[in-house]
């Protein structure tokens, strides 16, 4: 039977609100939290199948993003973000959670791992390691930047998308898009639907502090003997083999599984292949999840 999601609006800790889809009644056990630029809808049907399995799940708009609150001051940095999760971990989620973060949700999770690993049950981390390529990363980036006053229409924003993802199956109408598009009646434009300024991190200094900020929550979850796992696109410029290497020797609770075919996009390039490789990692933290 298939289980509806509910709508949660939260307060951060500075007065922001924090949107959510909750699938259960429950505090929720897993989060899904998604990549920079996305929202909580880029997990699709992800929640609704942890919750079939008996686990109450929540998917998140990260501040900045989908319908959660822009910062007046443009706080964007990790830090932030990961005070965020720290509250909602401290006052809303159950203890301990299981975190499942894309990119930038990844990194979220280590961060706020370092405030407190023992309300963390597992993480995984999806196609985002401590190190990684930069290359890859400008390339999102310079995607992210490339259409700053948006697009006429839906069809000219999927035509963009269809460029710079060409393997992926173009649908037959872009009405999906409106999940990270809104419609802006001053300009008559569609635009992404996260704040500009989440960009300003991308810079080299931030890519140091990202690394170090990361090996610590890693290291920090291993000490506390919660399991950490790298599910890794095949064809990711992002993260390469090497990257996950210097991942494993991080602790003796770190894993890796490779999803074949698939890019940085993971979840979306091969969701059901994604979905059984989670739910078999993430097995011995919960026996509800073997596949």
């Amino acid at each position: 039977m298939s289980i509806s999601p509910v709508a949660h609006h939260w307060t951060g800790p500075d007065g922001n609100t924090l949107v959510g889809d909750v699938w259960g009644p429950e505090h929720p056990q897993v989060v899904l939290l998604h990549g920079g630029g996305q929202t909580r809808r880029a997990w699709g049907r992800t929640g609704e199948h942890f919750a079939e399995r008996g686990l109450t799940t929540a998917a998140i708009d990260l501040r900045g993003h989908g319908e959660s609150s822009w910062d007046p001051r443009g706080r964007y940095a990790f830090p932030d973000h990961a005070r965020d999760l720290t509250t909602l971990r401290q006052n809303v989620f159950a203890r301990p959670v299981i975190l499942v973060g894309a990119s930038l949700g990844g990194v979220t999770s280590l961060k706020s791992a370092q405030v407190d690993p023992d309300g963390i049950a597992a993480v995984v981390l999806v196609d985002i390691t401590p190190t990684m390529q930069l290359t890859g990363v400008d390339k999102i980036v310079g995607f992210m930047r490339s259409n700053p006053d948006g697009f006429a229409t839906l069809e000219e924003a999927a035509y963009a998308i269809a460029r710079y993802q060409p393997h992926r199956k173009r649908h037959a109408t872009p009405a999906g898009l409106r999940r990270n598009l809104r419609h802006d009646p001053e300009t008559d434009r569609w635009v992404w639907h996260w704040d500009p300024r989440t960009l300003n991190f991308a810079n080299p200094p931030w890519y140091a502090k990202q690394t170090r900020d990361m090996v610590a929550g890693t290291r920090a979850l291993d000490a506390a003997g919660r399991p950490v796992q790298v599910v890794r696109g095949e064809l990711s410029d992002v993260i390469l083999p090497s990257d996950v290497d210097d991942f494993l020797a991080l602790g003796a609770h770190t894993r890796h599984v490779t999803v074949v075919g698939a890019r940085h996009m993971v979840a979306g390039d091969a969701n059901e292949v994604f979905l059984q490789m989670i739910f078999k990692a993430l097995g011995e933290v919960d026996p509800r999840l073997v596949a």
